[in-house]
């Protein structure tokens, strides 16, 4: 078997897993591999297209289908607008992913990167001390941040990642996975997250129920 591609089965297998440990097995998850190392426009065009794809092939999509905006999706470097589901879109070298729900009420976070790439002076930019020592590892902090502040942040209230305050890291028993709280110190909304290694990536998940309110 090709290696790129048995990579990317061993990652979507991992954010499976996860996600079954979060409790999540409604939220759909798809990778793509890019032919080129970086995520440039083609690249992240490709992936949004992909993800019309999805949504458009869902058994779902037909209650919604008069109200969907495709071309908003085609605007690399905007949000795409849909109403109906909640997405998140995150890339690293070589590999594009997106996951997403037919769920309006949850709003969710997602992050994909390569461990090397994370160093603890990277963090450390972004991050307190006890954050830092309570974290399994500086790429998990890393991403755990990025899912958060996309599931956290909004038009309305926008953040910075050095306001997305992890905490209360859980190992999951004989897996590596791990569950985590995230706080914004600018709204004092808060979220709950998963996240693992996976050879050389870390991947975050994190959301939050627009309805509810999580201590």
């Amino acid at each position: 078997m090709n290696q790129k591609i048995k990579t990317l089965e061993t990652v979507h297998l991992k954010i499976k897993e996860m996600l079954k440990c979060f409790g999540r097995g409604n939220i759909i998850s798809h990778f793509i591999l890019f032919a080129n190392k970086k995520a440039g426009v083609k690249e992240r065009k490709q992936l949004r297209q992909e993800l019309i794809k999805q949504i458009k092939d869902n058994k779902d999509f037909r209650k919604y289908e008069k109200t969907f905006d495709e071309d908003s999706f085609l605007k690399v470097g905007e949000k795409p607008k849909c109403p109906f589901i909640s997405f998140s879109i995150s890339h690293c070298d070589h590999l594009g992913a997106f996951l997403f729900a037919f769920n309006k009420n949850l709003s969710i976070g997602f992050d994909i990167e390569q461990r090397q790439r994370v160093t603890k002076k990277i963090v450390n930019r972004i991050s307190l001390k006890k954050e830092l020592q309570q974290s399994p590892s500086p790429s998990l902090l890393w991403t755990a941040k990025e899912a958060g502040l996309k599931c956290l942040s909004n038009k309305k209230n926008p953040m910075l990642l050095n306001e997305c305050f992890i905490s209360n890291w859980r190992k999951e028993p004989e897996k590596e996975i791990y569950f985590f709280k995230c706080h914004s110190t600018k709204t004092n909304k808060k979220a709950l997250g998963i996240a693992g290694h996976i050879d050389d990536l870390a991947l975050a998940y994190a959301e939050t129920n627009l309805n509810e309110t999580i201590q």
